[in-house]
């Protein structure tokens, strides 16, 4: 069990840089299988720590398309920061 926490809090660490990251990044920059990362992006987006965002770029003025095409990758932003457990 330590493990998994250990391996969230360098997740959240990614995140708090204040960037959006794509699922292929965070798995890159941590060192994990893709679907491992992804299993732990869905669950912090299912649980409101998580936004989807745009993976056009700055130049993306609301597409709508991201995920639908092969070059619209979504990227996902820190939106707030999970409470410590008392």
């Amino acid at each position: 069990m330590h493990e998994g926490v250990n391996k969230m809090d360098k997740l959240m660490e990614l995140l708090e840089e204040g960037r959006a990251w794509s699922v292929k990044d965070l798995a890159d920059s941590l060192q994990k299988p893709q679907e491992e990362v992804q299993k732990q992006v869905e669950s912090l987006e299912y649980d409101g720590y998580l936004r989807k965002t745009c993976g056009c770029g700055p130049q993306c003025k609301g597409c709508g398309h991201c995920g639908s095409h092969g070059h619209h990758t979504p990227s996902f932003e820190l939106v707030k920061l999970p409470q410590e457990e008392l």
